[in-house]
């Protein structure tokens, strides 16, 4: 059933409450490891951390100087700040440096603990993240967790190797801000109705919330270019699935009345409507970004230059290899040890295609809200997304060069948004499968457990077999007493009743010598008037039936 749509802030209380509980629980661990790496000498494991840590030392020696001319001699023959990628965590890094002063092995102690921050951030932004995409507290918690065990075969995802294998010290930035800003886009974007009628709560809310969904925006375009590429793709997606929902709430009845043209003309309707309702993030984002923005596409034939362009990571993977990795687990579980992440993606994708409407139980809106129904169905195309433009040059030729900014991107990066997809549905097929695995346990305990337990109780304190015997006996022979009439019948129904009233002093007399008080001679005394009035019930049964035989043949 849909729950009312809350605010993230309302789960604040309860993250803080939790995370201070796990931070005194386990974190104890964590805490020393992570005191130990950053205190240890020498700069941090990871090929692309040499050149951030170069950049960063002439960025901060050019602040602290007062110098504006931000040219960075350290790489190659030399390039302007403007063209790197990533100005936001450079800057930042370098504002700190010149503020606390101190060279080389200050920047490495500064440096390592903004990557012990990230790595202890990223979990509450994946859980926010998911809250404001639509999915319920268990899933986003499953997501939060599962965070952690992302790794790919050449750790260059967004897991926590491809920052401390590979040092891709930029992207562990954008993948702080980018669960954050895909899920306020999601938030911001209300169905197609909503935007129709003009009408319903959630409308409101999105007019009323536009700067924060430009503001993560901008911070993930500004952390790392691509992954703001990526985020653009992923509101498109999101665009797509509200539109096809939206069609598919309205129903075919108006549309087999006007015919497919009807039909085309109102997706592009519907289309162009939720475009431009996002036009607002995406204006804001580039106002922000223009001092940045500007300077790097007008120089963009000075960019790129990739030596291995004939390497897998710059073509991509043909589409029967990909399909193996991605099945096999290594784009999600890596190389080496059980598919875990995987199996469960398997099993949150097979429930967006074939769940019922009980996939709906996380956040919605009696409007037509966000639901865990159509974040699994952006996050499912997403997925698709992101493996065809996985697939690369490898498959597409050179039609993958026409897409825009594209032309010197390296295809592997899409294993980013392959895992990004692949981890939230992970996380909805962990939370169906304890669910399932919680539910089997309670209907296992209710159709064998309780009553196997009840069972043996009953055998343990109760009945015993000579009861159980004249039970069986005298409930036939009631029966068919009270079917006969006359006098054989009372004289049936006397002898029924004295079996009855047999039993029941029996019951009574073996409840007191259950209880303790009678002796062993007063067990046998009572058993045996037991049977005498068993014995002088049944006779009179018997009676009956015969005086009933007598009549019968008189009467013939």
């Amino acid at each position: 059933m849909l729950q009312p749509a809350d605010d993230l802030l309302s789960d604040l209380p309860r993250v803080v409450s939790w995370s201070v509980l796990t931070a005194l629980v386990l974190g104890g661990a964590v805490l020393l490891r992570a005191a130990s790496f950053v205190r240890a000498p020498g700069s941090p494991y990871g090929d692309d951390n040499s050149s951030h840590l170069s950049e960063i030392l002439s960025l901060a020696d050019l602040l602290a100087e007062g110098k504006l001319d931000f040219w960075n001699p350290q790489s190659n023959l030399g390039y302007p700040f403007f063209l790197t990628y990533q100005p936001l965590p450079l800057t930042i890094c370098a504002l700190l440096l010149a503020y606390v002063g101190g060279g080389l092995t200050t920047l490495t102690w500064l440096y390592k603990f903004v990557m012990v921050t990230l790595y202890l951030v990223t979990p509450v932004a994946w859980y926010g993240g998911c809250r404001w995409m639509g999915w319920s507290r268990s899933v986003a918690m499953w997501c939060a967790v599962l965070w952690s065990r992302t790794l790919d075969w050449r750790a260059f995802g967004i897991g926590p190797s491809a920052m401390f294998w590979k040092g891709l010290f930029t992207a562990a930035w954008a993948g702080v801000f980018f669960p954050l800003a895909l899920g306020s886009l999601i938030r911001f974007t209300p169905p197609v109705a909503v935007l129709r009628t003009g009408r319903g709560a959630s409308s409101a809310a999105a007019r009323r919330d536009w700067r924060l969904p430009s503001a993560l925006f901008a911070a993930t375009l500004l952390s790392n270019v691509f992954f703001g590429m990526l985020l653009a793709f992923c509101s498109g997606v999101v665009v797509v699935v509200r539109t096809v929902e939206g069609q598919a709430a309205r129903g075919e009845a108006a549309a087999s009345r006007f015919g497919g043209h009807w039909r085309a003309a109102q997706w592009l309707r519907d289309l162009t409507r939720l475009a431009w309702h996002l036009m607002p993030v995406f204006l804001s984002c580039l106002a922000v970004c223009a001092m940045w923005v500007v300077p790097f596409v007008l120089n963009l034939p000075y960019q790129g230059g990739f030596p291995f362009k004939q390497h897998d990571a710059f073509r991509g993977i043909e589409s029967s290899p990909l399909a193996r990795k991605l099945l096999g687990g290594e784009c999600m579980d890596g190389t080496d040890g059980f598919p875990l992440l995987t199996l469960l993606a398997l099993v949150g994708i097979s429930r967006t295609l074939f769940g019922t409407a009980t996939v709906v139980e996380g956040r919605g809106t009696a409007d037509g809200g966000t639901d865990q129904r159509f974040a699994a169905r952006a996050a499912l195309g997403i997925l698709v997304l992101s493996v065809l433009l996985f697939m690369g040059r490898a498959n597409l030729g050179d039609r993958y060069d026409y897409i825009p900014f594209h032309a010197e991107v390296e295809a592997y990066r899409y294993i980013a948004g392959v895992q990004v997809a692949l981890l939230t549905l992970a996380a909805f097929g962990a939370d169906v499968a304890v669910r399932g695995v919680v539910a089997t346990a309670c209907v296992a305990c209710a159709n064998y457990v309780l009553p196997c337990a009840v069972f043996w109780r009953a055998r343990f304190f109760g009945v015993g077999a000579s009861e159980e015997r004249a039970t069986l006996k005298a409930r036939p022979t009631d029966a068919r007493a009270t079917s006969d009439g006359g006098g054989a019948e009372d004289t049936g129904n006397r002898g029924a009743g004295a079996a009855r009233e047999a039993q029941r002093g029996h019951g009574d007399a073996v409840s007191r010598k259950r209880a303790g008080g009678v002796e062993s001679a007063g067990n046998l005394e009572l058993d045996t008037a037991h049977s005498a009035d068993l014995e002088g019930g049944n006779r009179l049964v018997l009676r009956g039936q015969q005086q009933q035989q007598q009549q019968q043949q008189q009467q013939q």
